[in-house]
């Protein structure tokens, strides 16, 4: 199984091919992160499901597992600009913001 992260300054970007990846990266990335003294910020976090282009899954955002960090829940979106990109839970897009 693949998981990794992203790291970019103070962004991350954690990949993992399920949700269960997904709890057990957060686990280990909040135990980490409290080694170093760092703070993770969940409001400020977003979730975004990658899937094949409609599917059901992309278009119900409610059904999804949610992920809490540090007691607050992270946000699932369809779309999220970073580091001058748009990304996409279908696509990374070519699209820059301007």
């Amino acid at each position: 199984m693949f998981t990794g992260i992203l790291a970019y300054a103070d962004d991350d970007a954690l990949l993992t091919p399920t949700s269960q990846a997904m709890r057990r990266m957060l686990s280990v990335i909040c135990e980490k992160y409290m080694e170093f003294g760092v703070f993770f910020n969940a409001t400020k976090s977003k979730c975004i499901m990658c899937t094949a282009p409609f599917s059901k899954m992309a278009l119900d955002l409610a059904n999804y597992s949610k992920f809490t960090f540090s007691g607050s829940e992270i946000e699932y979106v369809q779309s999220w600009a970073d580091l001058g990109n748009i990304v996409s839970s279908t696509i990374w897009t070519t699209k820059t913001i301007s």
